[in-house]
This record gives structure tokens, C-alpha cells and sequence, in this order.
């Protein structure tokens, strides 16, 4: 057995000495220095191998722990500002509370602001019969601090809009139902001398209507608006007070934000523009330089909040890859829901409130399509039948509306 061993053994070395050999040869011809480099080779490539998928494990992680830490926000304050796009957002509002049988907040009037002009009260809700609190509130209101102790842990939301297209807007709409602004008869006339139509010592008025004369964001947003030495401090506050600031001027942009906010569905944030004029008047740059003059107050909240919005913006990442999945579903939404916009003759109660006037209002015509989607019927709902629709359902047989 010895011999016989030793005999094999030396067979296989010289097999061993022979491939050996041959492997050096073939090395030579395909310049293959030596066996340490063909080692090196492998281990290099099997260490970037490793290194790309440890990163890619690394990178999923990451994912799952921001999606573990955002979870939808199901408790809204918003500061429904007058003239700003504020209907279209608070249409948003109202259909994530209906689409998740969330409880939505409404004045224990009945009717679709609570008691404005008068600040926010805990008193002003309309209670519901098992007890249990509301989570959103969206309709019009002056803000206080009673609202935000009222909605603990909700989040703080408000929209601004620029001061000369805010203004052209409110005198537009408010120009029969506010005192300084029927007296002056046109825009042009009012912002040449305000003081001779102005009522200094009633800025409110008997009915909070003469309030859209001058710095009405800063009166919404429960600040001390007649009091200009008070800018710097109100703007602190509202850094404080408020979790996200949104603006009209820039639609798109604020529903990328207020998505990322919220951590909300694209879904929830798709909207149809409403209580649109069909009319609009241009605005000069010396009037407009007079609207930023006389409602300074407001133009001093819209500069500092539209400065923060932009960084938010900038921080955002990947805003842009955001932006076009937006359009995307903003157009796929259209083309489902919608047959047309039209004009409502101006007092007509289907359409979106009307102060009156002679205004002209611009209104959607839904699809076939979406006449059979309750999203669609949302979206393009105007803000009194929405109301109504909400009152029912959390209060049935619930009847009265502004008394009819």
C-alpha cells in the first residue's frame, strides 16, 4: 500500500507540474503576468460587488425608515384667508375628511363661517351627538389662539397670496358689500387717496365686510392688523404658530409642499381651481406700487413667507421629478373628470358663493365619467353645497342653511 501510495503521489504531482505548465504558457500568450494578479483581479472585483449591494441594502433602508416615520396627518387647522385660492384648498381639506369619515368642524349656527369677524371661540363649534371632537377645521374664521389650543397636535396651515393681485381681487368681489370700496366706485380712485374713504376709527365694520379694505391677510390670521409698529412681532409669531405657508401665486409648487407636510396621497392633493373670476382687471405697476404702500402689513407677511417658501423649495429633493408626477395626474384627472369649464351668470346659487355685483364666476361641467366618480363630485362641489353635504352627514336630519 506504501508503494502503491507513493507511486500516485507521484503521478499527481507530476499531473500538478504539468497543468502547471500549460496554465503558465497559456498565461504568456494572453499576458497574464502571474496567478497573484488573476487573485488580486478577483478579490478587487468581488469587494465592489459587496460595496454595491451593501450601498443598495443601505439606500432601501433609508426608504423604509422615512416611510416608517411619516404617517398621514389626520388633524388640519386651516386659516382660511379671504381672496387667496383659500376655497380651492380648503375643498382639499374637506375631502380628506370625507373620503376618511374624519370629523370636520362647522359653526354651531349653521351656517359657513364661524361668527367672522369675531376671533375663533371653542364655543362657536357645532357639537356632535357622540361627544367625540372634530380633527379639521377649514371654513372661513378668525384666527386665535383659542383655535390652535382647541386642535391639539393638528397640523397649522395657512395660504397667502401677492399683495396687488390679492387687492384687485378683493375690491373685484368686495366692491357692493365694502363700505370704502363702494364709496371710492373703482379701484383706480380708492388707491389714490384711501384715507377719504377709510374708517379709521371702524376699520371692521357692522358687518366685518369693511375689513377687505386694508390688510385683511393680518385680520384673518388674528394679528393686531391696525397696528403696524406690531409687523415684526406678528411675523415672529407666525414662524411659531404655523407648520407650513402656502401661496396662491404658486399653486403647483404649494401642493408639492403641503403633500410632503401631510404625508398625503397624490390623490389628496389634486384640485380643480374654484370661485374663480372669469374677469379680471390689469394692474399698473404705480398701483400696484399703492396697494403694497397702504396694506404694508400684509406686504411685510407675503415678502417674509414667499423668502421661506422658496427654501423650502431648494431643500426639497428631487422637487422638480415631483413637479412633473403632478402635472402628469393634474392632467389625468382633467381628462377623467371634466367636460368643460363654464361661466355662471353672476347671483347664481349653483355656482360658488356670489356676493353679487355683477360678478361672473368660473364653474367645471364634469364628464360622463365623472359624473360616476365621487372624487370628481368633490373636487368641482362648490363651497356652500360641500358644507351642506358635510353637515348631513355628521348631523342627520340636519335641515337649515343660512336659514333656508
Amino acid at each position: 500500500m506504501g508503494i502503491k501510495f507513493k507511486k500516485d503521489e507521484i503521478t499527481n504531482r507530476t499531473l500538478f507540474f504539468l497543468v502547471a505548465s500549460l496554465l503558465m504558457i497559456l498565461g504568456s500568450i494572453y499576458n497574464i503576468q502571474s496567478f497573484s494578479e488573476c487573485k488580486e483581479v478577483y478579490e478587487e472585483r468581488q469587494l465592489i460587488e459587496e460595496t454595491q449591494e451593501r450601498i443598495f441594502i443601505e439606500e432601501n433602508q433609508e426608504k423604509e425608515d422615512e416611510k416608517g416615520q411619516c404617517s398621514p396627518t389626520n388633524s388640519v387647522v386651516f386659516v382660511k384667508t379671504h381672496k387667496t385660492a383659500s376655497s380651492t384648498l380648503q375643498n382639499i381639506f374637506l375631502r380628506y375628511g370625507l373620503k376618511h369619515d374624519l370629523k370636520i368642524a362647522l359653526p354651531k349656527n349653521s351656517g359657513n363661517r364661524f361668527y367672522y369677524p369675531q376671533p375663533f371661540g371653542e364655543w362657536m363649534l357645532k357639537e356632535f351627538p357622540d361627544g367625540e371632537k372634530p380633527v379639521i377645521i377649514a371654513n372661513h374664521l378668525r384666527a386665535s389662539n383659542e383655535l390652535y389650543d382647541t386642535f391639539p397636535g393638528a397640523k397649522r396651515i395657512t395660504i397667502l397670496r401677492d399683495i396687488p393681485s390679492l387687492y384687485e381681487s378683493s375690491f373685484g368681489y368686495m366692491k357692493d358689500t365694502s363700505a370704502p370700496y363702494r364709496k371710492a366706485g373703482n379701484i383706480e380712485t380708492f388707491y389714490a387717496n384711501p384715507d377719504a374713504f377709510y374708517n379709521h376709527q371702524n376699520p371692521v365694520g357692522p358687518h366685518g365686510n369693511d375689513v377687505f379694505a386694508r390688510n385683511h391677510l393680518a385680520f384673518d390670521l388674528g394679528l393686531e392688523w391696525t397696528k403696524l409698529e406690531k409687523i415684526h412681532e406678528s411675523i415672529e409669531y407666525l414662524d411659531k404658530t404655523l407648520d407650513l405657508v402656502v401661496l396662491s401665486d404658486y399653486f403647483k409648487e404649494s401642493m408639492i409642499l403641503l403633500r410632503n407636510e401631510l404625508c398625503w396621497e397624490w390623490e389628496d392633493v389634486l384640485f380643480f381651481v374654484t370661485n374663480e373670476r372669469s374677469e379680471k382687471k390689469p394692474i399698473s405697476d404705480d398701483l400696484a406700487q399703492k396697494m403694497r404702500e397702504w396694506n404694508s402689513f400684509d406686504n411685510a407677511i407675503y415678502d417674509h413667507f414667499n423668502s421661506s417658501f422658496w427654501d423650502k423649495v431648494e431643500s426639497y429633493p428631487n422637487f422638480d421629478e415631483d413637479m412633473k408626477i403632478l402635472e402628469t395626474k393634474l392632467e389625468e384627472i382633467k381628462r377623467f373628470c371634466l367636460a368643460g369649464e363654464k361661466v355662471c351668470p353672476p347671483n347664481d346659487r349653483s355656482c360658488q358663493y356670489n356676493p353679487g355685483g355683477g360678478i361672473k364666476l368660473k364653474a367645471f361641467e364634469l364628464s360622463e365619467t365623472g359624473k360616476k366618480s365621487v372624487l370628481c363630485q368633490h373636487m368641482i362641489m362648490p363651497e356652500l353645497s360641500l358644507s351642506k353635504k358635510i353637515f348631513k352627514k355628521q348631523w342627520p336630519g340636519w335641515k337649515n342653511f343660512y336659514e333656508n
